[in-house]
Order: C-alpha cells, then sequence, then structure tokens
C-alpha cells in the first residue's frame, strides 16, 4: 500500500511539473504571434518622364504608402516601353518612349532602388526625384539632400555597366508581364492588373480591400 501511494505521488508531481512548464512555456493567446497575414503587394510599372507616371508615383504611391505601410509592400519597376540592345563590349543601350533624357532617369532610378535600403526614404527619394526628372543627376543630387540619401554610390552606378545591368533587369521583368504592359503606369496588386483605372486612382481603397486582416482605423475612415 505504501508502495502504492509513492508511485501516486510521484505520478502526481510529475503531472503537475508538467502542466507548470507547459503554462509558462506555451504562448498564452495574448502573446501569440498575429497570424501572418501576407501584406497587399503593389508593383508599379513606370517610366520616369511619363507624366501619368509622375501623377501616380506622388499622388497615389507615395501618399497610400505613407497611410499602409503596415499592411502593403510596394515594388518600384522603372522602365516602361523601352526597349534594349546587348553592347558588344557587355552592358546595354536603352531605347525609351520619351528620350534618352528618360533612359538615364529610369537608370537612376533603378540603381536607387538597390542602394537606398529603407523602403520609406526609397519612395520619398524616388517621388522627389520624379517630379522633375529631365536632369536626372541635378535633381538626384538635390533629393538625396533632402532625405539624407548616400548618393555617390547611385551615381557611380548610373554611369557604369552596373546601371546598365540593373535597368536591363527592370526590363526583363516589365516584359514578362502578363498581360502584356499596354499603358504607363501599369500597376499589379497582388499579382494582378484588375480593376487597373481604380488601381491608378483611388489605390487606398482598393489595398484596404485586399487585405485580409484587421483594417487599420484609416481604411474606415476612407470609405466615409
Amino acid at each position: 500500500m505504501i508502495s502504492f501511494n509513492n508511485h501516486a505521488v510521484k505520478y502526481v508531481l510529475i503531472c503537475a511539473c508538467a502542466i507548470f512548464i507547459i503554462w509558462n512555456f506555451y504562448p498564452k493567446p495574448s502573446s501569440l504571434p498575429k497570424d501572418n497575414i501576407p501584406k497587399v503587394e503593389v508593383s508599379a510599372y513606370y517610366e520616369v518622364l511619363c507624366p501619368d507616371s509622375i501623377r501616380f508615383v506622388r499622388n497615389e504611391l507615395q501618399t497610400t504608402y505613407s497611410k499602409l505601410s503596415s499592411i502593403m509592400n510596394f515594388h518600384l519597376i522603372p522602365y516602361g516601353k523601352a526597349s534594349s540592345f546587348a553592347k558588344s563590349e557587355g552592358g546595354y543601350e536603352f531605347n525609351c518612349q520619351h528620350g534618352q533624357e528618360e533612359c538615364f532617369g529610369n537608370m537612376v532610378h533603378a540603381c536607387s532602388i538597390k542602394y537606398v535600403q529603407s523602403k520609406s526614404v526609397l519612395l520619398d527619394f524616388v517621388a522627389c526625384m520624379i517630379k522633375d526628372n529631365r536632369d536626372a543627376i541635378k535633381i538626384g543630387k538635390s533629393c538625396a539632400k533632402e532625405y539624407s540619401v548616400d548618393w555617390q554610390p547611385i551615381e557611380r552606378c548610373a554611369h557604369s555597366i552596373e546601371g546598365e545591368n540593373l535597368l536591363y533587369e527592370e526590363g526583363e521583368k516589365t516584359h514578362n508581364l502578363s498581360p502584356r504592359l499596354r499603358f504607363v503606369p501599369t500597376v499589379e496588386l497582388d499579382k494582378s492588373q484588375s480593376n487597373q483605372r481604380s488601381l491608378l486612382h483611388d489605390l487606398a481603397i482598393q489595398v484596404c480591400k485586399h487585405y485580409t486582416g484587421p483594417l487599420p482605423s484609416v481604411c474606415t475612415e476612407l470609405n466615409h
């Protein structure tokens, strides 16, 4: 009988210890990570001297991201209706819808995407440059100073084969669009080009509609 009681006590103690460990180390409901709800992915295929691209980047994308960065990501693809030709010595030449000034401006943007690590700073920097991108170096230096961006690696990149290769990669992304790019800018939301007019003019509303998690208060305000 004593032996039975000893075993019973040991069993109870083991169970109690197990419960204690589980209770203390298993995440409580309040501390469990929120469901890994994916952010809405917005991709903008644009060119730097296109008036519609300028309007979209400054009035829609920048404004929307400033309000909804908690539920969205953005991807910039500066190329538009350009074409590229491989050079025998390496690198590429480009023809752009608005001339060589645009090709070089696109290249500066492509280099900026690589070298500016902060997404919010990148978008502010790009939006600053695109307002007057005919002299890409002049506006780039000015905007870099305004947003504390290290300009030197971007300028070196834009004057080198590195910049050509980066812009070529943006072209490959553009050419691989399905359906193919017909209008600049073209916007994808979660890999879909549906409701293009709404994406171009009411981006924030569309981001809120597509997000599957709890909506931030700004989404409610947009519907009033």
